[in-house]
């Protein structure tokens, strides 16, 4: 099943991880026509119990959005950093 926990901190790894990790985090899942609903409803029931508040969502709805929330974002940095940069060096 495609998607993903919205959760998490600035550190990563096993020893990072908390029993309220996903506690009140969004979790987002993106069936597709294919997908088998039992399935959607058995891992909908595994994120709940991890604390997760599900969103179901269409793949290229989810694409978009995190493209303008979350990479846009860095290639925008990156090009001020490059502009920084160049002004630094005189090229």
């Amino acid at each position: 099943m495609p998607g993903h926990p919205i959760a998490g901190k600035e550190k990563f790894g096993v020893s990072e991880a908390t029993e309220r990790l996903f506690q009140g985090a969004k979790c987002i899942l993106t069936p597709t026509k294919n997908t088998d609903a039992a399935a959607l409803k058995a891992v909908t029931e595994v994120w709940t119990a991890a604390g997760a508040n599900v969103l179901v969502m269409d793949p290229e709805l989810h694409d978009k959005i995190f493209a303008a929330v979350s990479h846009m974002p860095h290639i925008a940095a990156f090009a001020m950093m490059s502009a920084i940069a160049e002004l630094n060096t005189g090229t």
